[in-house]
C-alpha cells in the first residue's frame, strides 16, 4: 500500500515531486495504492494522477489497470482514504516488479530527502539515488543546493563517471536544482553511464565522442575540444573508470602510466584499484607463500619427518591466507554431491522399505520391534 497526502496538495503544482516521492514510498510491500484526502469517488483525473506518480518512483501503472476503488471510514473531519485496487495480477506483478528494481522490497528505508525551504534536491529511484551519493558526499550533508566549496562558491561541475542510468529513467529524478544534466545512459546490461551536472549559466558546450572501429578489429574513441588563443581557459584532464589492471604491466597500463608521467599528471588516488580475472587469486598468494619457504630440510629429513615438515607448511599457510572462521548455522546446508539422480534413489529406496508403524506406537515399542 502506498499511502499519499491531502487532496489539498494532489493539485497544487507547487508541491515539490520530493513530496509526492516520500509519500509513495512510505509503504513498500503491498501492490494497492491508498489516496488520502479524497472528499469523493475518484474521478478519471485522479486515476491519472496515480499513474504519473507511478511513473515519477519508476512503476508503470496504466490508469486503466485501475479496477475499482472504495472509500474508508475516518471518525471526525479527517481526510477519508480511498484504496484503489490494481486490475490483473500482471498489473500487480508489474508494481512490485518496479518497487523491487528500486530497492523497495529489500528493506529500503525508503526515499531519503533534506527538507529545506521549498527548494528542491535530487529525487529519483533508488538506483539513480545511490549514484548521487560520491555529489553528495563532496559538497556536505547531501544538501546539493548549497553546494559551496570553502570560499562560498558553488562547483560549477559535477561529473560521475559510473551512474548506471538507463535510457527510462527521465532527468526529473536525477535533477539538481540550480544544475543542468548532460548524460549518457549505460547500454543493456553493460555497466557504465556518465553524468555531468552544470551550473546554470555556465556554458558547457558538449562534445560528441566519435567511437571508430579500424579495419584491423582495434576500436577507439575520438573526442576532438578547440581551444582558443584568445580564452583564458585552464585544462584539466580526467580519465575516470578505464578498467586497467595496474598490477600487471601490459599495453594498456604502460600506455596510461607514460600519458600520465609525460603531461605531469597525478593518479588520484596513488594506487591501483581494479582487479581483472587475471590478478592473483588467494591459492596464488599460498602458493607464492609456499614457495619462500625452507625446503632444504626436506633432503635430509626421514620419510615421517618429511610428511610432518609439509603438513606443517600447508597448514601454516593456509591458517595465513584463509584462515579458520566460526559461525553458527541458521540452516543446514546442501550437500553438493546431491544430485536429482541421487535423491531420486534415496526416494525410491525408502518407499522400497518401509518401517512398519502402528497408530499408539511409542519409543520403547519401535525399538522392540526394530530388534525383533
Amino acid at each position: 500500500m502506498i499511502y499519499e497526502f491531502r487532496k489539498l496538495h494532489l493539485n497544487n503544482p507547487c508541491v515539490p515531486v520530493k513530496t509526492c516521492c516520500w509519500v509513495l514510498e512510505q509503504a513498500r510491500l503491498g501492490s494497492e495504492l491508498i489516496i488520502f484526502g479524497a472528499r469523493k469517488s475518484p474521478s478519471k483525473k485522479l486515476r491519472e494522477i496515480v499513474t504519473n506518480y507511478s511513473l515519477t518512483i519508476g512503476v508503470l501503472t496504466a490508469s486503466d489497470d485501475i479496477e475499482r476503488c472504495f472509500r474508508i471510514r475516518a471518525n471526525g473531519n479527517r481526510p477519508r482514504p480511498i484504496v484503489i485496487k490494481l486490475s490483473s495480477s500482471e498489473a500487480r506483478n508489474k508494481w512490485l516488479v518496479g518497487k523491487q528494481s528500486r530497492g523497495a522490497l529489500n528493506g529500503d528505508t525508503g526515499l531519503v530527502f533534506w527538507h529545506s525551504q521549498g527548494k528542491r534536491e535530487a529525487d529519483g529511484a533508488a538506483a539513480a539515488r545511490a549514484t548521487l551519493a560520491e555529489a553528495r558526499r563532496a559538497v556536505g550533508n547531501g544538501q546539493l543546493q548549497q553546494a559551496c566549496v570553502r570560499d562560498g562558491k558553488f562547483y560549477d561541475i559535477i561529473a560521475l563517471s559510473e551512474t548506471w542510468l538507463k535510457p527510462h529513467i527521465p532527468n526529473a529524478l536525477v535533477n539538481l536544482r540550480g544544475y543542468y544534466l548532460l548524460r549518457l545512459n549505460r547500454a543493456g546490461r553493460e555497466r557504465g553511464g556518465t553524468l555531468h551536472a552544470c551550473r546554470l549559466g555556465r556554458d558547457c558546450p558538449r562534445l560528441v565522442p566519435l567511437s571508430v572501429q579500424g579495419s584491423a578489429g582495434v576500436s577507439f574513441t575520438s573526442d576532438i575540444c578547440p581551444r582558443l588563443p584568445s580564452a583564458p581557459i585552464g585544462t584539466a584532464v580526467l580519465i575516470e573508470d578505464f578498467n586497467i589492471n595496474l598490477n600487471r604491466s601490459t599495453h594498456d597500463s604502460k600506455s596510461l602510466l607514460d600519458l600520465c608521467t609525460s603531461n605531469s599528471l597525478y593518479l588520484v588516488p596513488f594506487k591501483d584499484t581494479h582487479y581483472t580475472s587475471h590478478f592473483y587469486t588467494r591459492i596464488d598468494h599460498c602458493l607464492q607463500s609456499l614457495s619462500a619457504l625452507d625446503w632444504s630440510d626436506f633432503r635430509r629429513l626421514t620419510v615421517n619427518a618429511k610428511l610432518n615438515r609439509l603438513n606443517k607448511s600447508l597448514l601454516s599457510t593456509m591458517d595465513l591466507h584463509a584462515p579458520l572462521r566460526s559461525f553458527k548455522a541458521k540452516s543446514r546446508p546442501p550437500a553438493p554431491w546431491l544430485d536429482h539422480t541421487i535423491r531420486a534413489r534415496m526416494q525410491r529406496g525408502k518407499k522400497s522399505f518401509p518401517t512398519l508403524s502402528f497408530p499408539h506406537e511409542t519409543p520403547q515399542l519401535s525399538s522392540s520391534l526394530q530388534r525383533s
